[in-house]
């Protein structure tokens, strides 16, 4: 996973899940990119989250984290 480039250096992940110290490789090393064909996310990591739990998420990232973001009604949600 690519998190930052500039400079001439691309900074990556190899795995989220293990490491979050990214590599720095030069930009004119890199031979190939290709997008993942799945998904970062663990699998049945959403199986603990409740119907709510997982609607407050989706609300959450579709706001951009702003708790009182259209996605929530403009107002804090769970305080009601």
């Amino acid at each position: 996973m690519i998190v930052e480039e500039k400079d001439g250096v691309v900074r990556l992940i190899e795995n989220p899940l293990a490491s979050a110290k990214p590599l720095e490789v030069k930009a004119e090393d890199v031979e190939a990119r290709k997008k993942a064909a799945t998904s970062m996310m663990p699998k049945n990591l959403l199986d603990k989250l409740t119907k709510d739990e997982i609607l407050d998420l989706l609300a959450y990232v579709w706001a951009k984290a702003d708790p009182k973001g259209k996605p929530f009604g403009g107002h804090d949600h769970h305080n009601h």
